[in-house]
């Protein structure tokens, strides 16, 4: 039988917000016009309402920034998460990484959102979406991998990287706490 993994307990008064897979969509590049939406270009393509122009987006500079945890940083995070500190190592080393600008979503996609594209579509995701009344603006969760990017696609955007997420979470000094 397997060992379970370890469980992280977060002080009460701490907000912790977790999200699932189909969080953010990004742009390939903030230099290229969202639909007509970034360059304030005007015409049908930028009137019509589709999920990419109804979308508020952050624009990330271009920049260095600091990803990843220290050895020191791990430790302090374990001893205050009361977890093992392998489980911030694997983000190690705390390193310099160069990114050209993007654009990110504000807000992570909503179950409406995620709807709207099953509904459109027909889209049949790995494990059927549950609509759960009352809750059409609270993050979609529980979407498989190739789901997220089957939204992302039909969006007119893509999946942000492990460094842009990252970058957009933590800034450009590594900070993990606001």
């Amino acid at each position: 039988m397997a060992a379970s993994a370890p469980t992280v307990r977060f002080p009460v008064n701490s907000t912790v917000v977790v999200y699932g897979i189909c969080v953010a969509l990004c742009t390939a590049s903030a230099m290229q016009p969202l639909r007509g939406e970034i360059s304030g270009t005007k015409g049908a393509e930028a009137d019509r309402q589709t999920p990419s122009n109804r979308r508020d987006m952050v624009l990330i500079p271009q920049g260095e920034f600091l990803m990843g945890t220290s050895v020191e940083n791990a430790q302090q995070l374990a001893s205050h998460y009361d977890v093992d500190r392998s489980l911030f190592l694997t983000e190690s080393p705390q390193r310099k990484v160069e990114l050209k600008a993007f654009l990110i979503d504000r807000y992570p996609v909503t179950n409406a959102q995620y709807h709207e594209f099953l509904n459109a579509t027909g889209y049949k995701p790995w494990k059927p979406h549950r609509h759960t009344k009352g809750q059409e603006q609270h993050p979609v969760t529980y979407v498989a991998w190739p789901d997220a990017v089957a939204y992302a696609e039909w969006a007119g955007l893509r999946l942000p990287t492990q460094e842009e997420w990252e970058k957009a979470a933590r800034g450009t000094d590594g900070r993990t706490e606001s």
